[in-house]
């Protein structure tokens, strides 16, 4: 089988060999590919590949199975022989192989012979950090999938009951949907396609794409499901938010303006940390990730160093990019490519984009970034050419629904909006289900995918980073602008400053690799960290520079607990009009915004419960719910606020001169908490201020 010699990593491979590296470290998943480019670089050097596992020692010597036997066989074997050792990480702890390998550097340096260690993690001991090199294996080519989808097709094609006919295009699409799984997940997913579908389908290729992310335990992806009207309050965090875009222009860097970092939210729990993380991601629309520090770190020697590297490395990938020469419609019509936007970089600058109900608005410019191109796809449909990035997205009708879809998700036959001015002859909304939601949005348009390609990759990428509806016209087609979410920091980086006595200084390092990722990375990612307890996060975390702004997260006030009152009854199907929220707002003082949907909840079910009963039918009807039931839910309620009084002041102390508050409203402060729970006239919190009818 020929292989495509200009790959990188197979092109590297054969140069460390020639230049005698005595120890080379390959990070892959896949054998199979790793062993197939060792086998065709030893044909071509005239080399002979003997290969080491565990089970079958090397060459099928079982007498070698022992690692260091293996070793020793290694250093008596004759010249121009290359070792494959498989999964030899676990003996990286054993000091005398570690030894060994170290041994064996000067003797393999002057020899012919090279030692590669394969494995699907990289475990390196530090004596061994100057004398191995590492190279990390790339995920297959598109050429290397076609190969895998030819011998799959080849092998079940005698079977009457399995369709494999594709026509180019729809091969195009299959390879385009396996495109960033190992050779493994791709066989097994085709394999489970025709299984199901009994044929090659482009769905069930895509949902194991979704579970890569799920699969490394460490990130989780959430949807753009919260949007910030069911965020109550905070209206200082959503004005930053929106101003702090325009600190990832060049401009902002010559002024003396840091690489944007991120944000740091503290303060009391249920008060909306993590709720206002997955509404960045939605306003922005971004992609959320959420990262637990807490399954950063493993057991294994190595582990949890190499678990923050995968994080940060999956974070960076989904930053989202077009081509240079790709023309963006300026507001008035003008068009410019986006490279000359970025070279220029003009201090005001409006183009077109689209509001929530489909039609054309002024969007302003905050920023104009750049980036090296982690991929490219061109896109072609009926009326437009775009190039851009695996990740980008795009609003979409398909069969009926509406959807921002990445660009290696579309497929042919997708509905993509474009500008209506610029191509009125393509479909018209009202052509589809969704105009009855939208109406006749004479501005914009559809056009159909025919094909999404692999590109050749260019050096940069280029974004805008828009204001409110952040989506803007790239060659006449409407497309969109990462958000890193921290949950719970504390719960991973505390104890950094004993880490070396306690667990060998693992915690150290990982928090210092975070920290360096944070000052340096490149990738337009936000990083959004949460916390409830300050005092337990490193004081170099809170230093002014790791993160843009420490938000503090109070207590909602008076006005904001009716909001959230407002907010979570139109949640679950009810007008707020139909309540008197102001009331519940003032009843409910000393409520986080988790106790206020936990007593809306609570309420509804309470009056689910309580059936009214017709005296002359025996049937019973669902009683509506009532304020009486929602006050009466905060009445017996004990908020965290008293509970925990001491915690929160000492919290609210810490936060009073250290931290930007996230609201213009001042809560209530702890004695007016108090002195609400005495009052006799609305005392919430005692069961002795309740109807006897509530207080059972």
């Amino acid at each position: 089988m020929a292989q495509n010699w200009s790959k990188p990593v197979d092109v590297e491979l054969e140069t460390l060999i020639r230049a005698r590296y005595p120890i080379i470290y390959i990070v892959s998943w896949e054998e199979r590919r790793v062993e197939e480019t060792l086998r065709e670089i030893c044909q071509k050097r005239g080399k002979k590949l003997i290969q080491w596992t565990i089970t079958s020692g090397l060459g099928g010597n079982v007498a070698s199975r022992d690692p260091l036997a293996a070793l020793d066989q290694v250093l008596a074997a004759p010249d121009q022989t290359v070792f494959l050792l498989k999964d030899f990480h676990p003996f990286m702890n054993d000091h005398m192989v570690v030894r060994k390998l170290r041994d064996l550097v000067f003797a393999l340096k002057t020899s012919f012979k090279t030692l590669i260690l394969l494995s699907p993690t990289l475990k390196l001991p530090v004596e061994l950090e100057k004398e191995i090199t590492v190279v990390d294996y790339q995920l297959p080519t598109p050429k290397d999938i076609d190969r895998l989808l030819e011998g799959i097709i080849q092998s079940v094609r005698s079977n009457n009951q399995i369709d494999v006919n594709l026509t180019p295009l729809e091969r195009e699409q299959i390879l385009k949907a396996a495109s960033g799984l190992t050779s493994n997940e791709a066989e097994n997913v085709f394999a489970k396609s025709l299984v199901e579908k009994r044929k090659f389908d482009i769905d069930v290729i895509l949902s194991e794409k979704e579970q890569i992310i799920r699969k490394s335990g460490i990130l989780e992806y959430y949807p753009a499901s919260e949007a910030f009207s069911d965020v109550g309050g905070m209206d200082l965090l959503k004005e930053w938010m929106s101003q702090r875009t325009a600190s990832f222009t060049d401009a902002a860097r010559q002024y003396g303006l840091p690489e944007p970092k991120g944000v740091l939210l503290l303060g009391v729990q249920g008060c909306g940390k993590s709720l206002t993380a997955k509404a960045i991601g939605s306003l922005w629309k971004l992609p959320l990730l959420r990262l637990d520090v807490g399954k950063i770190f493993g057991g294994i020697v190595g582990q949890s160093e190499e678990n923050i590297r995968k994080a940060i490395s999956t974070a960076e990938s989904v930053a989202p990019c077009v081509a240079g020469d790709t023309r963006i419609t300026l507001w008035g019509g003008a068009e410019k490519t986006i490279q000359e936007l970025y070279d220029g970089q003009e201090a005001d600058l409006t183009v077109q984009g689209m509001d929530d109900n489909f039609q054309a608005v002024p969007v302003h410019v905050k920023a104009i970034t750049r980036r090296e191109a982690p991929d490219l796809f061109t896109v072609k449909m009926r009326h437009a050419i775009l190039q851009t990035t695996s990740n980008h997205q795009h609003p979409v009708l398909r069969n009926g629904k509406l959807a921002w879809i990445r660009t290696d998700e579309l497929q042919k036959g997708d509905a993509v909006a474009v500008d209506g001015n610029r191509f009125p002859d393509a479909e018209n909304l009202t052509s589809v289900p969704m105009a009855a939601k939208f109406g006749d949005a004479s501005d914009v348009t559809w056009t159909r995918i025919l094909s999404v390609d692999i590109a050749e990759t260019p050096e940069f990428v280029y974004d805008l980073c828009c204001d409110k509806t952040h989506n803007f016209v790239a060659n006449g087609i409407y497309t969109h602008n990462c958000v890193l979410w921290i949950d719970e920091l504390e719960k991973g980086f505390s104890g950094t400053q004993s880490s070396g006595s306690s667990d060998g200084g693992t915690t150290s390092r990982v928090f210092g690799t975070f920290l360096a990722w944070m000052q340096d990375k490149k990738a337009p990612v936000f990083v959004i960290a949460t916390s409830n307890n300050v005092t337990a996060l490193p004081p170099e975390l809170l230093r002014k520079g790791r993160f843009d702004e420490i938000f503090f997260v109070d207590l909602p006030s008076k006005a904001e607990r009716k909001e959230i009152f407002d907010i979570h009854l139109k949640k679950r199907g009810r007008d707020p009009k139909n309540f008197d929220t102001v009331e519940l707002g003032k009843v409910a003082v000393g409520f986080s915004g988790a106790e206020i949907e936990e007593a809306v909840v609570s309420a509804l079910f309470s009056a689910f419960a309580d059936r009214d009963k017709d005296t002359k039918t025996g049937e019973e009807s669902i009683r509506e719910v009532t304020v009486e039931d929602l006050k009466r839910s905060v009445k017996i309620s004990v908020p965290l606020a008293v509970t925990m009084q001491e915690s929160i002041a000492e919290l609210r102390a810490w936060a009073d001169k250290r931290a930007r508050p996230v609201s213009s409203v001042q809560s209530e402060s702890a004695e007016e908490i108090m002195d609400a729970e005495l009052d006799e006239g609305d005392a919430p919190y005692r069961m002795d201020n309740l109807d006897d009818d509530d207080a059972h």
